[in-house]
């Protein structure tokens, strides 16, 4: 497919699959992920976005030089210049030995900014994705829902961890129902080694379960926000009631 076709891939179906032409840098990945998880040196997300055993490792690329060259593929940074007219900007990396198994949601509801939907996932396989090993799911299309954040819900602003929790437990129920309602397809992502799925800001995605517990499904996810923009959790943020926790990110060089 070539940049013309992925471009309006992106723009219609809220999502675009490159081909990156990798292949030892991500073997290095690997194998610089598996020594940190055997010295116990990674940093995790909260426990409470965990949906099973398998980490989901952040900030390796404070360690690991190959994930920070990943981050500013050439065929990734350019094609996001090409469809946001921005520079991006690299600030946040995940790095995954399985599937999460993690419901429908959104990136928005944890990365806003201002103008809105400046805001990017890639996800780049770093092996084979296997159809046992719980692919990543999106819903073409869904990026052209309405934004869902706590005013949505009629939520308040969490005040610790737990609030936290219930309140992404609402919200997660509520996609799922809003997909449901839309009659909107649910696509496994059946990605090569070296290939990456782009996705737009508001596309919903998940994990799907898990089948064969043997399989692993090795990928590495950067998120990407774009100069002149300014930035906020929307987990913390009540626009109608004009409280936005504002974020400064630190960007991946």
């Amino acid at each position: 497919m070539n940049i013309f076709d992925s471009k309006n891939q992106f723009k219609e179906l809220g999502y675009a699959i490159l081909d990156l032409n990798l292949d030892d840098i991500l073997d290095t990945v690997n194998k610089k992920i598996d020594q940190k998880i055997e010295e116990q040196d990674i940093k995790k997300n909260p426990d409470f976005f965990h949906y099973n055993k398998s980490p989901r490792i952040v900030e390796a690329w404070k360690d690991i030089d190959e994930v920070t060259q990943l981050c500013h593929n050439h065929h990734v940074i350019n094609f996001l210049k090409d469809v946001y007219e921005r520079d991006p900007l690299p600030f946040s990396t995940i790095n995954f030995i399985n599937s999460t198994e993690q419901p429908l949601h959104s990136d928005y509801i944890h990365f806003g900014s201002v103008p809105e939907l400046f805001l990017t996932g890639v996800w780049i396989a770093l092996e084979d994705i296997h159809p046992d090993s719980g692919p990543l799911v999106v819903i073409p299309k869904s990026h052209n829902l309405d934004i869902v954040d706590l005013d949505t819900l009629g939520l308040d602003v969490p005040k610790n961890n737990k609030k936290l929790k219930e309140n992404y437990t609402i919200y997660e129920n509520y996609i799922e129902k809003i997909v449901e309602e839309s009659g909107l397809e649910r696509m496994p992502v059946h990605l090569k080694k070296g290939q990456c799925l782009i996705w737009h800001a508001n596309l919903l995605h998940g994990g799907s379960p898990i089948k064969n517990s043997k399989l692993s499904r090795r990928s590495l996810v950067t998120h990407y926000h774009y100069s002149g923009c300014e930035n906020y959790n929307p987990s913390f943020s009540s626009k109608k009631n004009n409280i936005f926790a504002t974020r400064d990110i630190h960007v991946i060089n």
